[in-house]
C-alpha cells in the first residue's frame, strides 16, 4: 500500500481514541482489539473525510464498542444506543445467552453505558433508545439527526432478529455508512450468519468489504473498494485472503496482528 494511502486512511493519534484502546480489557464485553482499532480507525477517517453522520449500535451492553466508536464524533453528530438493558424479558436471547454462560447480561444497566461514556468519550451526544430493536422503527433513529454513518448490530443473535435489525440499518444508513455484523462465524451463534447471507442475497446494494476478528463489515455499493483500501492500509499485517466466497459477493479476511500494538507503541510515532 502506497505510503500515501496509509496516510490518508491510518488512524491518528486522539487521546480519547487511545486511552479506550488501552483499556478495552477494563470494559465488560467481548470485543477483539483488532476489530476495536480497525472499526475505530474506519469511524476516524468518516470524520476526518467529512463523510458525516450519526454512530448507532444494536445490543449496547456496557458501551464497549460504542464509546470507542464514539469517540470520533463530530458536532452535531449522536451516538445512538438501542438496548433493553435490565428489561431482558425482551430479550429473545436469554436462554441462549444462559446455554453459552453469558451470565453477565442478567446485570446489565443502562447506567454502566453512561459511566463508561463519561470514561471515554466524554465529548459525545448520547440518546438512548430502551427497547427491543423489533420495536425500533426508522423514524425512531432519524429523528435523532442524521443518517448513520457506522452501525453495529450486535443484539439478537438468531436468524429473524437479524433480519430485522439489518433492515433497520440499511434503511437508516447513509450512502457513506458502514454496518458491522457481531458474531458473525461464532459457533455459538448460527443464526447469525444464516440471517447475514440471506439478507445480503436480495440487498440491492449492501455488499460485504471485509472480515474482521469476529465480525463483518458491509457497505453499499459504490464505497466498497473505498472502505477495503482503508482497511488494508489499516491493518496490513492481517490480511490473510483476499476476495474469500460470502454469500453472492466476497470480501476480504484478516486476522489478529500486531498492527494496533505498533499504533499504541509512542517509540513508534
Amino acid at each position: 500500500m502506497a505510503s500515501n494511502a496509509v496516510s490518508r486512511y491510518s488512524a491518528q493519534p486522539d487521546k480519547h481514541l487511545i486511552y479506550w484502546l488501552w483499556s478495552l480489557n477494563s470494559i465488560p464485553g467481548w470485543l477483539a482489539p483488532t476489530s476495536a482499532f480497525v472499526s475505530s480507525a474506519l469511524a476516524q477517517y468518516q470524520a476526518r473525510e467529512g463523510l458525516r453522520g450519526n454512530i448507532a449500535e444494536i445490543g449496547v451492553y456496557h458501551g464497549k464498542y460504542l464509546t470507542g466508536l464514539a469517540t470520533t464524533l463530530l458536532d452535531g453528530e449522536t451516538a445512538i444506543a438501542i438496548d433493553v438493558f435490565d428489561d431482558q424479558t425482551k430479550n429473545a436471547d436469554v436462554r441462549g445467552y444462559d446455554d453459552v454462560g453469558s451470565t453477565g447480561i442478567h446485570t446489565l444497566t443502562e447506567r454502566a453505558l453512561h459511566e463508561n461514556a463519561t470514561r471515554f468519550c466524554p465529548r459525545a451526544q448520547l440518546s438512548v433508545i430502551k427497547s427491543s430493536s423489533l420495536d425500533v422503527t426508522p423514524a425512531d433513529i432519524l429523528n435523532r439527526g442524521d443518517k448513520i454513518r457506522f452501525f453495529s448490530i450486535d443484539g439478537g443473535h438468531t436468524r429473524d432478529v437479524l433480519l430485522n435489525d439489518l433492515k433497520l440499518a440499511e434503511e437508516t444508513l447513509a450512502p457513506h455508512g458502514i454496518i458491522s455484523i457481531d458474531d458473525i462465524m461464532n459457533l455459538e451463534w448460527p443464526g447469525v450468519v444464516t440471517g447475514a447471507v440471506r439478507f445480503l442475497d436480495r440487498s440491492k446494494n449492501l455488499r460485504p468489504v471485509a472480515f474482521i476478528p469476529n465480525k463483518l463489515l458491509c457497505a453499499f455499493e459504490p464505497y466498497v473498494n473505498l472502505y477495503r483500501e482503508a482497511i488494508e492500509a489499516i491493518l496490513p499485517h492481517g490480511l490473510k485472503r483476499k476476495n474469500v466466497e460470502f454469500s453472492s459477493y466476497n470480501a476480504d479476511l484478516y486476522v489478529d496482528s500486531d498492527d494496533v500494538s505498533v499504533f499504541l507503541d509512542p517509540t513508534t510515532k
